[in-house]
């Protein structure tokens, strides 16, 4: 165990604002444009255009429209469209949802001109069956894209956000002649969770035969999506549907036990990455729960220059303007923010700020908890704490674990970081300042401690930590 040293580092930091708490409509303002959208937790709809039914319970998906919900935070849109009479009618298997593409496109493209901060990743499915065609789906399509060109992104690849804001990212559910035509979907095997491409992880399980099952697979992405790779879009359907009386589909009755499943897990978990959450009948209130959690990805200004703040918990923390900052990792307790606590001045002549991200909560004294990814941990209260700079699996915050008390007589918590993901396996980095390494998967890592230098994340440098498994490379600056 360690306690905190200085560690600095100069920092292009972008998008530094947190977006605590932060507008539905205009979420994505504050987050980084230079990361892949795959590393947010976004909220998205199932059938986002079923808004209605002939039975009650047996189509409808949601309550809200699609202006709506792009106002609450939704990010991720599922459309279904029957190719009819050479356009595109809104759909949910044959019941016709009384809009048409076109109600979809200019409900985006307008949310999308008013928010130029934000994006909005479509899915576009062939729902139901075609009739009156002179052209294939994906002509059709095509013809949809012509009217608004530069506003869609059509990449294969997963964009990052300044590549995507103000435009639709095509997330395409069916098969195209001509390519690159959007992320590729089209190979979506039914009702399982899948991973094609090491781009996508589906859970798509929407024949719900037990909410308890539903729940445990929702579950299990969420956590995969926490500490997964980098470069994964990370799509879990909380959705489903009940057939079991009389073979009559029940959407509520999936949906009316998974969201406040949900709603409880976020509220426990309210910090980190997430993936794509695909919901039915959301709401602002489940929109914020996913996004707010991007938060704690960012920092968030905490005091001017010379500043003195009092952190009773780990934080890390960043000093400077303009997208200029010196760092130091694992402080707490009493800190000013100055050039001497930073090492220097990051920014001549410029006024300067402090700017910390929280370490999350995990348990308090004399419980364990368990990390699927690497972490780095501390234990203690009231700003003296404990380190271990790099741990997965089971911890255990106790004093002994931990080397000994650090804030005797008084109930402590345990905290921690995660790595950051940032190479697949065998991808290679090179780290210009001293940064510990991680390398694995599900719960089994292997570390180097202060490493300088070019390095490939694979088993011949770090031994394999997880025989069979896909595994990632993490990082977090050394202190």
């Amino acid at each position: 165990m360690k306690r905190t040293t200085l560690g600095v580092l100069v920092l292009l930091i972008a998008g530094l604002a947190s977006n605590a708490n932060a507008a539905g409509n205009n979420w994505m303002n504050g987050m980084n444009g230079n990361q892949s959208v795959a590393q947010f937790s976004i909220p998205g709809t199932h059938d986002s255009g079923a808004l209605s039914e002939p039975v009650s319970g047996t189509a409808k998906c949601q309550n809200l429209s699609i202006t709506d919900q792009l106002n609450a935070g939704v990010r991720f849109l599922d459309i279904r469209c029957r190719h009819i009479n050479d356009a595109f009618a809104i759909h949910h298997g044959q019941v016709y949802e009384n809009a048409n593409f076109d109600d979809v496109l200019n409900a985006a493209f307008t949310f999308l001109n008013a928010n130029p901060s934000e994006t909005v990743i479509m899915s576009v499915k062939e729902e139901y069956t075609a009739s009156g065609d002179t052209r294939t789906f994906e002509q059709t399509f095509d013809s949809y894209v012509a009217k608004n060109p530069s506003q869609w992104y059509l990449g294969s690849g997963i964009p990052t956000l300044s590549q995507a804001r103000g435009k639709i990212v095509l997330f395409r559910r069916f098969g195209a002649s001509s390519t690159p035509k959007g992320i590729d979907a089209s190979n979506w095997p039914d009702n399982t969770t899948f991973t094609t491409s090491n781009t996508l992880r589906v859970q798509d399980n929407y024949n719900v035969s037990s909410n308890t099952t539903k729940w445990s697979q929702v579950l299990q992405v969420l956590n995969e999506a926490y500490y997964g790779a980098p470069n994964m879009l990370y799509v879990n359907f909380a959705s489903g549907v009940n057939s079991s009386f009389l073979g009559i589909p029940n959407i509520p009755t999936v949906s009316n036990a998974i969201n406040p499943n949900l709603t409880s897990f976020f509220a426990s978990n309210t910090g980190g990455r997430y993936g794509v959450v695909m919901m039915d009948f959301v709401s602002a209130s489940m929109c914020s729960m996913v996004y707010n959690t991007n938060a704690a990805l960012n920092y968030s200004v905490v005091a001017s220059e010379n500043q003195t703040v009092n952190f009773s918990t780990p934080v890390d923390a960043a000093y400077g303007a303009n997208s200029s900052f010196f760092n130091r990792y694992a402080i707490a307790g009493a800190f000013t923010f100055s050039n001497a606590n930073f090492g220097g001045d990051p920014i001549f002549g410029v006024a300067k700020s402090g700017l910390a991200k929280p370490f999350l909560k995990s348990v308090t004294e004399g419980n364990s908890a368990t990390f699927a990814g690497p972490v780095e941990v501390a234990y203690g209260a009231n700003g003296s704490y404990a380190y271990n700079w790099g741990t997965s699996g089971t911890v255990t915050f106790t004093n002994a674990a931990f080397g000994g008390d650090p804030a005797p007589n008084t109930a402590k918590t345990g905290y921690f970081m995660p790595y950051t993901p940032c190479a697949d396996e065998n991808g290679t980095l090179t780290f210009s300042t001293p940064t510990d390494l991680a390398y694995g998967a599900n719960g089994h890592y292997s570390f180097l401690h202060a490493f300088t230098g070019t390095v490939t994340f694979n088993n011949a440098t770090f031994g394999d930590p997880i025989s069979g498994a896909v595994k990632s490379g993490y990082s977090r600056p050394s202190h």
